[in-house]
């Protein structure tokens, strides 16, 4: 079977963005949802999808999920966990997040950072003041971790 093709035919209209376009295909594979897999990525049921926090939620698996872990859920090694020792919005405030969103290199500079910037036509301002709702959300949701110690 294959060579396989995976083709957007409106990717904007499917909300798909770049970060999720996948390099290269070898098979399909079904998995159940991001939900049933990280659960303790997820905000909680309680939280309703017209809350920012559960719109922070969808951004943060859209766009930084690929890069980091929350709550040491997820498989990526490139970038830290966002909730475990410590979460961001304990140490920054939603200005300088938004610093560290838009361009990592005016906030912490150093040879070995590999995040990019948002912009605004990635990420609006309201969008990343959701992902930084649902962090602080998740800042209360922590699990207990051996290395946080």
């Amino acid at each position: 079977a294959g060579p396989f093709y995976l083709v957007w035919l409106n990717p904007k209209k499917s909300k798909i963005s770049t970060e999720e376009w996948p390099f290269q295909l070898a098979g399909f594979e079904q998995k159940p949802s991001i939900e049933i897999q990280f659960p303790y990525a997820t905000p909680g049921r309680t939280i309703s999808e017209k809350n920012p926090i559960h719109k922070g939620y969808k951004l943060f698996m859209q766009n930084c999920f690929a890069c980091h872990t929350m709550n040491g859920e997820g498989q990526s090694q490139l970038g830290p966990d966002l909730n475990i020792p410590h979460n961001p919005t304990e140490y920054l405030k939603p200005t300088f997040f938004t610093k560290l969103v838009r361009n990592p290199q005016s906030l912490r500079a150093w040879p070995g950072s590999k995040m990019s910037g948002f912009t605004k036509e990635q990420l609006s301002d309201q969008d990343v003041m959701s992902i930084f709702k649902y962090l602080e959300h998740m800042s209360k949701r922590k699990i207990k971790s051996a290395s946080a110690n």
